[in-house]
């Protein structure tokens, strides 16, 4: 009777701990990142895994009104990198996004998605929605949504003023451009502020109001006020240019370091060929 007991106790544990399991192991967090763009320019959307337990393949449905943007095309990102997948659209509004043989628990950019902005929008603000229509873990390829926790944060293109840099009339902000190809950013009215970018990848700004570009892309200088007022401002940073006076340190750099060692060596050589006459 005891021996009956335990496995009895030992095969509700097995299920109850399968139940936690399954829920847990099998779930997957889909963002959109935000993105900026100018009218009849191209911009490029990225699909991100920002988490991921256990999901291995799927088909997700990225939507987005055609009215508004023209669909160029879909690149992989790291995620999908060495991996079965394959993109598809009808170009009226859906791009299928379809991946197998994907590694358990990878995280990070899907795909990026290519479009370009359509001249005749009057909308300040286009969304872009994901819908998985598939989610495969690695118990059950045959699996769909329903198998898994399937998490999506939309995201949408916010459409700005056809500048290089744009801040609002009534703002408390000023901004100028550097020599050096930074930015700065002063108050009109001096006020405790404090500063972030909406992507460190494209600009950084510090507690001053220093911007420093990083690489080509609009993005989204925030100044906040501490009476919670905020003022946006949009900065398209152009292609960051080669510095050719540093280009002409690194050579001269490596000019000296060759002489050095080349030095060494015939000081080498002759001390050899020295103790060899000895």
């Amino acid at each position: 009777m005891k021996c009956k007991t335990k496995i009895l106790l030992l095969l509700l544990i097995y299920f109850f701990i399968n139940i936690f399991y399954l829920k847990v192991y099998a779930s997957v967090s889909i963002d959109v990142k935000n993105t900026y763009a100018k009218i009849g320019n191209e911009v490029s959307l990225d699909i991100l895994f920002s988490e991921n337990s256990g999901i291995v393949g799927g088909e997700l449905q990225v939507l987005y009104p055609s009215d508004k943007l023209e669909y160029i095309n879909t690149k992989s990102g790291e995620v999908l990198e060495g991996k079965m997948f394959t993109f598809s659209s009808d170009n009226n509004g859906k791009i299928n996004i379809v991946f197998t043989g994907m590694d358990i628990y990878k995280t990070g950019k899907v795909a990026t998605i290519y479009f370009k902005v359509k001249k005749d929008i009057k909308d300040t603000n286009i969304p872009i929605s994901v819908v998985a229509k598939k989610v495969i873990n690695d118990e059950n390829n045959s699996g769909n949504v329903t198998d898994v926790e399937t998490n999506i944060s939309n995201g949408s293109i916010k459409i700005i003023e056809n500048k290089d840099v744009v801040v609002p009339d009534n703002a408390n902000v000023v901004v100028q451009r550097n020599d050096d190809g930074n930015y700065n950013i002063s108050l009109k009215n001096e006020k405790n502020v404090t500063y972030s970018s909406s992507d460190e990848n494209i600009a950084s700004v510090d507690e001053n109001g220093n911007v420093v570009p990083k690489s080509a892309g609009i993005v989204e200088i925030t100044a906040t006020y501490d009476d919670g007022t905020q003022d946006k401002i949009y900065i398209d940073i152009p292609e960051p240019k080669s510095n050719d006076n540093d280009n002409g340190i690194g050579n001269v750099q490596n000019l000296i370091l060759f002489v050095i060692i080349f030095g060494i060596i015939c000081i080498v050589i002759f001390i050899i060929l020295k103790l060899r006459k000895k």
